[in-house]
């Protein structure tokens, strides 16, 4: 999680894992890194909901257990969009997926030309955001209510949806 130039809050949630977390970030706590956990398996929704609803900052910065980032740059590159253009409420990024064979597939998806063009590929189902790249501003994550926890499927591309259609960019 090594990221440069910026100064970072981490919000780690466990949701009931198994995997060790709780006893591997013991090893790493430090007073930057505040654990929460959940009673019972909530879900990715009500989990992310957790972290933002105890998060400080103006940008929040998504990323799942099984994900990393490779960038060393990433947040300031995508925090330097987003404070370039006042209308943005996600700025995501390309990304891999490790397919079976360990074979690599870049993921790199079409940037909206236009306003119309975004919703109308957004309501088609269409995701331009990877769950794990996102920034997503503060103000836009309060005015569309956060992640909707009665979603099984399609949590992601539902809140990008929504923070789009209340009248925010998304790059």
């Amino acid at each position: 999680l090594m990221q440069v130039d910026c100064s970072l809050e981490i919000i780690v949630v466990d949701d009931c894992s198994d995997d060790g977390t709780v006893e591997h970030l013991a090893e790493l706590y430090n007073d930057r890194i505040r654990l929460l956990s959940t009673e019972t398996n909530s879900g990715r929704a009500a989990a992310s909901n957790l972290g933002f609803k105890h998060s400080t900052g103006n940008y929040i910065a998504l990323l799942d257990d099984d994900d990393y980032w490779i960038d060393t740059c990433k947040l300031k590159k995508q925090i330097d969009v987003m404070q370039s253009n006042p209308s943005l409420g996600v700025v995501g990024t390309w990304w891999v997926e490790l397919k079976p064979n360990s074979v690599k597939e870049e993921k790199k998806p079409i940037p909206p030309q236009n306003r119309y063009f975004l919703i109308e590929k957004l309501l088609m189902g269409g995701g331009i955001v990877s769950g794990s790249s996102p920034v997503i501003t503060r103000v836009a994550w309060d005015r569309v209510g956060g992640m909707d926890e009665n979603h099984v499927k399609g949590i992601d591309s539902d809140f990008y949806r929504r923070i789009a259609l209340s009248g925010y960019d998304v790059d």
